[in-house]
């Protein structure tokens, strides 16, 4: 079954009623990398907000986290504002001091620690101070609504919802939003259509599970990643030279995507992850190899840190060999099959090409992808009813040039289920239902002349 895709602005008629809620004040709880960074783009958007902090220890300026954080977004490359006087909308303060002037506001975001304690304490504190029926979000990447809203109270839980921003903010398009069972459809739909209209968002609505869409496919790739290193040998250089533009990822690939990141902070939402799916048939690729947390105690971070996979040292930029866990010259990457890609000049040919080969880096690439397209058509519907969303979330907030089910059109449905199946491996129930129908692909175009448009399949549990 197929349908028209929709339209970027309207997955769903515009609620006028909704976006005559308007969003005039708001408030960032928690003076972060991230909190800092959406509280910048609010007031790129024209929204003046207040951005609250701890206080800290010693003497000196109590709001000081927070004043200091505007400082550092002022000097940040590439700029958090879109002009430096945007940064006269925000408003510095402490979560000691100020908090009744969350009376104030229209939408109160959170974005502290991904700590569920200090989360719900953070709740219990404001809940005194702001204006029934003001919008509460959190910025959690991946704790339950459910557990973040227990026991609180009707007008609460009713205003509730999560706002997943992507970092840094005003460059990363995908905005996810999770409702729970009590959240206002009013609320959820004013917030929707503010982010798409005045923040510039691409919003994907995800249901309330581990880690909700993007990240849950995409720290499923990056332990991956991991375990077939592991498993093939090959060296981290030769993976980053055939997981990044070559397949439609970013020039970051894998291993500089984890020095990116952090090392810390991968090697924790891996954990994180693998704790919270203990049903999930692919778990085991969540579980954290013993490198990374070699690497994490001996402060090999990443960028922040100053060396992780990669190190500069002068103008040289060296790599962390696995097996003697020095640093050393990059190696010149050669193999057949990626000679074969970087000859194509179509994305899905360059990937044909590589996966299709017989070297270690085929059998590398191969195992990523058809792990990441199963795990894909696995999630369905249990992340999200929808296959588009899967492709957003993972283009938007991953920078991939090809979502999971559109690298399955790519790679040819029935040619990628048939090899999977003389690998003994199970097509999931929704690929069999697509092939079952008589189509060939998840998107097509449908209609004639001037009325053909893309189409998406919809399997038949939506």
């Amino acid at each position: 079954m197929a349908r028209a895709e929709p339209s970027l602005e309207g997955k769903r008629a515009e609620d006028e009623k909704a976006w005559n809620m308007l969003i005039r004040k708001a408030a960032v709880i928690g003076a972060g990398t991230m909190g800092c960074g959406i509280a910048t783009h609010l007031a790129n958007a024209g929204v003046p907000c207040l951005l609250l902090d701890i206080v800290p220890e010693g003497e000196g300026e109590r709001s000081r986290i927070a004043t200091d954080a505007i400082g550092r977004a002022l000097k940040s490359r590439p700029p958090s504002f879109m002009d430096p006087s945007d940064s006269s909308l925000l408003s510095a303060g402490n979560i000691e001091d100020d908090l009744e002037a969350l009376g104030e506001c229209d939408w109160i975001i959170e974005a502290v620690t991904e700590d569920l304690d200090v989360k719900r304490g953070i709740y219990e504190r404001i809940a005194p101070h702001r204006r029934a029926g003001s919008i509460i979000s959190s910025n959690t990447s991946g704790i339950s609504l459910g557990l973040l809203t227990e026991g609180l109270d009707d007008d609460f839980r009713s205003s509730f919802l999560v706002t997943h921003f992507f970092n840094p903010p005003r460059y990363m398009y995908l905005l996810e939003l999770v409702r729970g069972p009590d959240t206002s459809e009013e609320i959820f739909s004013a917030v929707r259509e503010f982010a798409q209209k005045r923040l510039g968002k691409g919003v994907v609505e995800c249901k309330d599970t581990p880690n909700f869409i993007a990240n849950r496919i995409g720290v499923l790739c990056m332990g991956a990643s991991c375990v077939y290193q592991e498993e093939t040998g090959l060296s981290i250089e030769e993976i980053d030279a055939i997981t990044g533009p070559v397949i439609g990822r970013p020039k970051t690939a894998t291993f500089r995507l984890h020095d990116l990141v952090g090392i810390d902070v991968a090697l924790m939402v891996m954990k994180n992850v693998y704790d919270l799916v203990p049903d999930d048939e692919s778990r085991e690729l969540f579980r954290a190899p013993a490198f990374l947390q070699r690497m994490v105690d001996e402060g090999k971070l990443g960028r922040k840190s100053g060396g992780g996979f990669y190190r500069k040292e002068g103008k040289e930029i060296l790599v962390l060999d696995l097996e003697s866990f020095e640093y050393q010259q990059a190696k010149e990457v050669s193999f057949s099959s990626l000679d074969s890609a970087r000859k194509e000049k179509e994305l899905p040919a360059k990937i044909q090409a590589l996966a299709g080969g017989e070297d270690q880096a085929s059998v590398y690439v191969w195992k990523l992808l058809s792990e990441t397209m199963l795990y894909s058509a696995r999630m369905v519907p249990e992340i999200c009813d929808d296959i588009l969303s899967v492709d957003r979330a993972l283009r938007w907030g991953f920078n991939w040039q090809l979502g999971p089910f559109e690298l399955w059109d790519a790679l040819g449905v029935r040619a990628t289920a048939d090899r999977l199946e003389k690998e003994g491996r199970e097509i999931p129930a929704l690929v069999e239902e697509l092939l079952r129908g008589g189509s060939h692909s998840f998107y097509s175009t449908a209609g004639e002349g001037t009325k053909r448009r893309p189409s998406v399949f919809v399997p038949a549990s939506r």
